[in-house]
C-alpha cells in the first residue's frame, strides 16, 4: 500500500487556490459530520461533497481525524473571534463586558448551529488528538486576551486576578449548559432573552450588587 502524505492538520495553504480547496473540504466535512456523525462519515463522503480529489484531502489533512481536528480548530477560532469582537464593542466597565461576553457566546452559537454542535460533540468523540497542542496554545492566548480586557475595565481588576479558567467558567459556563439544551431542542427561551438573563446572572455572581 502506498504511504499517505503526512497530514498538515492545522496549516493553512500558502496559495489562494489551495486555501479555497481546504475551506471547501472543511465545509463539506461539517455537513457530513452534522448529518452522519463523526464515526458515520467517511473520507469518500467528504470528498464527494467537497468536489475535491482524494489527494487534496490527504495533502491537507491526512485522514478523517485530521479533518475533524482542523475543523474543530477553525470553529473554535471563529467562536472566540466573535466573542472578542462583542467585547471590543462593549463599554469599558466590567458589567458591560460580562454581558457582552455572554451575549457574544450565545449569539455566535445560535447563528452557527452546525459549528456549535460540532464543537459540543467533537471532544467527546475523541478525535482531536492531532490538534491538542494547538488547541491548548489557543486557549492560553484566549485567556490572556480576556484577562487583559478585564484588567483595564472599571471594577474589572479583581475579576482579572481570578484564574482564567475560573473566570471563563463563570462567564460562559452557564450559557454553555443552556446552549446544549437549545441544540437539543429543549430550550424554551429565545436566544436573545436567554442571553439577557444569563448575562444578568453572570454579573450577579461575579459582581454582587451591580445588576
Amino acid at each position: 500500500m502506498a504511504k499517505r502524505p503526512a497530514a498538515k492538520t492545522l496549516q493553512p495553504s500558502r496559495s489562494p487556490r489551495g486555501a479555497i480547496t481546504r475551506a471547501r473540504i472543511l465545509a463539506a466535512a461539517l455537513g457530513c459530520f452534522s448529518r452522519h456523525g463523526l464515526q458515520g462519515s467517511t473520507i469518500e463522503m467528504i470528498r464527494e461533497a467537497a468536489g475535491a480529489s482524494i489527494g487534496s484531502i490527504y495533502h491537507f489533512f491526512g485522514d478523517r481525524e485530521g479533518i475533524a481536528a482542523a475543523l474543530y480548530a477553525a470553529c473554535l477560532a471563529e467562536s472566540r473571534a466573535a466573542l472578542l469582537d462583542a467585547l471590543g464593542k462593549a463599554s469599558g466597565d466590567a458589567p458591560s463586558l460580562i454581558r457582552a461576553c455572554v451575549a457574544g457566546h450565545v449569539g455566535w452559537a445560535t447563528q452557527h448551529r452546525a459549528e456549535a454542535a460540532f464543537l459540543a460533540t467533537a471532544r467527546r468523540a475523541g478525535a482531536l488528538a492531532k490538534a491538542d497542542a494547538d488547541i491548548r496554545a489557543g486557549t492560553r492566548a484566549f485567556h490572556a486576551e480576556i484577562g487583559a480586557l478585564f484588567r483595564t475595565a472599571t471594577n474589572g481588576a479583581a475579576l482579572a486576578a481570578l484564574p482564567p479558567e475560573i473566570l471563563l467558567a463563570q462567564l460562559i459556563g452557564p450559557a454553555q449548559l443552556w446552549l446544549r439544551l437549545w441544540l437539543d431542542g429543549q430550550a424554551r427561551e429565545q436566544p436573545a432573552q436567554a442571553a439577557q438573563h444569563l448575562g444578568d446572572l453572570a454579573v450577579a455572581a461575579l459582581l454582587p450588587g451591580k445588576v
